[in-house]
């Protein structure tokens, strides 16, 4: 993915730097410039990892403990990864905005309705 669109690198730090250089760091994927604060782009890269260790963590765990049962990973891989996939979709329905009731701290009791 590296050097194409489909890659992204977060930035931060002055802003006209980022312009002066966009089209270099372009190169390497899609620049994404976080704001001012230098660090931003550091957070978000722990963020992002925070995210995958934990799914790939949670992933890893429900094979083994399937496998107590005899499972095999391969039979259900699958059907895990799907339930990982539509994390985004349960997170963003509802929601003009995603993240938005996060942030406001009030989620509706609808949301943690199932359907």
């Amino acid at each position: 993915m590296v050097g194409t669109e489909a890659a992204h690198v977060y930035y931060s730090g002055p802003d006209e730097v980022m312009e002066n250089h966009r089209a270099a760091l372009a190169l390497f994927g899609t620049p994404k410039h976080l704001g001012e604060d230098p660090g931003l782009a550091q957070m978000m890269y722990q963020a992002q990892l925070a995210v995958f260790l934990t799914t790939l963590s949670g992933l890893m765990h429900a094979t083994a403990m399937l496998g107590t049962a005899g499972m095999k990973a391969e039979e259900v891989l699958p059907e895990l990864l799907a339930s990982a996939d539509s994390i985004g979709d349960i997170l963003r329905a509802g929601e003009e905005r995603p993240g938005a009731a996060l942030t406001s701290a009030s989620i509706p009791a609808t949301s943690a309705r199932s359907t």
